[in-house]
């Protein structure tokens, strides 16, 4: 395993996914592909990987679709709110119904190349209180990630973490919950 990346980061949901990533491509390519991990801004600040890897001064990197939703609309599929309802429903609208031929051409036209998307469906928001109605969003710090901004018409105020370092930001109190 080539990950370098070590500490706080290290348990965010994300590079959890990477790691599995990492795995993935480094069996299928039977180790010809070797992948490593880096901590967030290691090479680029994390507003800069769309316009790093579509400028060819990285190789690659790991975003949230609404990071690029402006030069691909067609990213934001992958994130809407109550559009699918279980994995089984994502694949069959983006693999069976041709929506990952589309948001490819999007890519390729702004010189990214997707490689894979997370299954979406339920948003799920991690908290440090429950939230049974409506109304437990009011005055909620939450960090979350760029296409989910509707929280804040249920009260809670959108919140930047730097680093994606959610876990820490929520036993400090910095946030209350995230997406």
């Amino acid at each position: 395993m080539n990950s370098r990346c070590r500490g706080p980061e290290t348990d965010a949901d994300w590079y959890v996914t990477l790691q599995n990533m990492e795995r993935v491509i480094e069996n299928a390519s039977g180790g010809s592909v070797a992948v490593e991990i880096l901590p967030v801004g290691a090479l680029v600040e994390p507003d800069s990987v769309v316009d790093a890897v579509a400028n060819g001064a990285i190789e690659g990197g790991h975003i949230i679709s609404g990071m690029f939703a402006d030069r691909v609309p067609s990213a934001l599929i992958t994130e809407m709110p109550y559009g699918v309802q279980s994995s089984q429903e994502h694949h069959e609208l983006h693999f069976d119904n041709g929506i990952m031929e589309l948001i490819r051409e999007e890519y390729a036209n702004a010189n990214m190349h997707l490689a894979a998307i997370g299954t979406s469906g339920e948003v799920t928001i991690m908290s440090n209180r429950p939230i049974n109605t409506v109304e437990d969003f009011d005055g909620m710090k939450v960090w979350v990630i760029p296409n989910v901004g509707w929280v804040t018409e249920f009260g809670a105020a959108p919140t930047e973490v730097p680093g994606f370092d959610m876990y820490s930001a929520m036993r400090l109190g910095t946030i209350d919950g995230f997406t």
